[in-house]
């Protein structure tokens, strides 16, 4: 779950509201293309975020999150496939500012060209976790999930004392 402040708060508990998407599209060559509203087709935007396959919840399996959406560019299909997208929804709050919150992180695995549109579909950085690797497993979870981060080329999303703080081990791994 992402903090927003009290306005964000009020702001989305009304009846109406006023968002938008931004964005960007990094390329592999390195090229960003901004992403705004204007440039996503009407009603494709879709996250999906579920921890079920199907009806079936898989106990020790890793869900990843796929974002899927058209965008309206002239670029190839082909020069967007493993790009990186990261998209932020905009609240627009009483006081006239707008509140970012974060949808992810996303890099592309399929990319197929309808008239002016690319329909994308894409994955979280889970899909980095799917590969073998041999690892020695002393330290304290912390390390281990620092580690495993490190080796998958993911940046570890807590610090030392959140992850501490969804159990009773202590930083000294002590049970």
């Amino acid at each position: 779950m992402y903090n927003v402040s009290e306005a964000y708060k009020a702001a989305i508990a009304k009846p109406s509201r006023t968002t938008k998407i931004e964005g960007t599209l990094t390329l592999p060559d390195g090229k960003v293309i901004n992403i705004t509203d204007n440039d996503v087709m009407s009603g494709t935007l879709n996250i999906d975020n579920a921890c079920v396959n199907g009806q079936e919840f898989e106990i020790g399996s890793v869900y990843m999150g796929q974002l899927k959406f058209s965008l309206n560019t002239q670029i190839s299909r082909y020069a967007v496939y493993y790009s990186k997208i990261q998209l932020s929804f905009f609240l627009l709050l009483e006081d006239g500012t707008w509140e970012p919150v974060p949808l992810g992180e996303y890099s592309v695995s399929d990319a197929m060209r309808n008239g002016k549109y690319i329909s994308i579909t894409a994955y979280d950085n889970m899909s980095k976790f799917d590969k073998e690797f041999k690892m020695l497993t002393n330290g304290t979870p912390f390390e281990l999930l620092n580690y495993i981060c490190t080796a998958c080329g993911v940046e570890l999303g807590m610090t030392e004392e959140e992850v501490y703080a969804l159990s009773p081990i202590s930083s000294e791994g002590d049970m």
